[in-house]
């Protein structure tokens, strides 16, 4: 059966994605060769994401074109160098995976068995978790979210030498207030005068008209509210 159009399209798709996938675990291999010790943080992150892109990638062309790629043969050309190319020749024309590649494929099968029989145990984890987390929030909300202590602390029983830095605002603000008031009893030799200064309103502002008389401002929406001034 001869090969169509969108056949040698996917082919050559995949082609490109292996190379990719190829460069990209090369690069990652030299990064960790090269590093003393190793890569940084942020570099082993970046190279990593790049690495699981591309095999997302590479795994879900294979499973959109699986059924091409079962079918497909590879039959050497009559001009091929078979005496010089022969590694890559018995490489594409063997029908049976390396051991090694076979043992990983075994592995990679048995992980996906093992994951579809556990899926009912990750659901009961995680409704377990969701009904235990509510009230866990909800108490801790209640009784520990407004306590200056940590659980060891009050656990030893000796809290009050424990230093938490935390004051109340209440108990600072009388703290500056106290010390407020004696500064002005010290200064200005006791609060009457303070006192007075703050009892004392400022004469209210008015407006000055074009003749140069003053309204206030009772005086003025006194007007606009009745036209009496």
């Amino acid at each position: 059966m001869a090969l169509q159009q969108e056949d040698i399209k996917a082919l050559e798709q995949t082609r490109q994605r292996l190379l990719n996938l190829t460069a990209n675990i090369a690069s990652l291999k030299a990064d960790f060769q090269r590093g003393a010790p190793l890569p940084e943080y942020s570099s082993i992150m970046t190279s990593s994401s790049i690495l699981s892109t591309n095999i997302q990638s590479v795994t879900d062309h294979l499973a959109a074109n699986s059924e091409l790629l079962s079918r497909i043969v590879a039959f050497p050309s009559t001009n091929f160098p078979g005496r010089t190319q022969e590694g890559l020749l018995l490489q594409l024309l063997r029908k049976k995976l390396e051991p090694q590649v076979e043992t990983w494929v075994d592995e990679g099968r048995n992980l996906q068995i093992d994951g579809a029989e556990g899926g009912e145990d990750i659901e009961e984890t995680w409704k377990w978790a969701a009904d235990w987390i509510g009230p866990r929030i909800r108490e801790y909300a209640a009784n520990e979210a407004t306590d200056e202590y940590t659980w060891e602390e009050r656990a030893s029983g000796d809290v009050d030498n424990v230093n938490t830095g935390l004051k109340d605002e209440e108990d600072t603000d009388d703290e500056d207030e106290d010390e407020e008031e004696e500064d002005d009893d010290e200064v200005m030799g006791g609060m009457g005068k303070r006192a007075e200064k703050k009892k004392a309103k400022a004469p209210e502002k008015g407006v000055t008209r074009k003749d140069g008389r003053v309204r206030t401002k009772e005086e003025i929406l006194r007007f606009a509210t009745s036209g009496v001034i």
